[in-house]
């Protein structure tokens, strides 16, 4: 897999071969403020559309960042509702370790009015990875 972008909260990979994109949460997504968890956000949407991914891979194990309600509503305008138009056909969820995290994720997805791609939650990134691959 390519690194296509790190910082101290998460690093953005890609396996282009797949069309993979995987998302890994740091533990210092907790420092986050929200103008950066909405710039990280729509570098998704870009490296889809660039690089053609179907499959989207976020592992949120070390996620601490809470998204309130409003963000929550920002992720399904801005984010949810473009993925499929992007192209994306599976999005596979590695849960927090977190509990209001986790909630503030599952929260965001449920408020989207209808999901053009498949979503599914996994705690182990091999079962993730061979459902997405399928």
């Amino acid at each position: 897999m390519k690194t296509l972008s790190q910082n101290e909260f998460i690093s953005i990979l890609c396996d282009e071969k797949n069309q993979l994109l995987k998302a890994i949460w740091k533990e210092k997504s907790e420092e986050m403020d929200e103008e950066r968890f909405k710039e990280i956000n729509l570098l998704y949407l870009e490296y889809i559309e660039k690089y053609d991914v179907k499959g989207f891979m976020i592992d949120t194990g070390k996620f601490l960042f809470v998204i309130s309600p409003e963000l929550q509503t920002w992720v399904v305008e801005n984010i949810i509702s473009n993925l499929s138009i992007k192209g994306l056909r599976k999005l596979a969820m590695l849960t927090s370790e977190e509990f209001i995290a986790q909630l503030s994720i599952e929260q965001t997805m449920e408020e989207a009015p209808e999901l053009h791609f498949s979503l599914a939650y996994f705690s182990e990134e091999e079962e993730a990875n061979k459902w997405i691959l399928s």
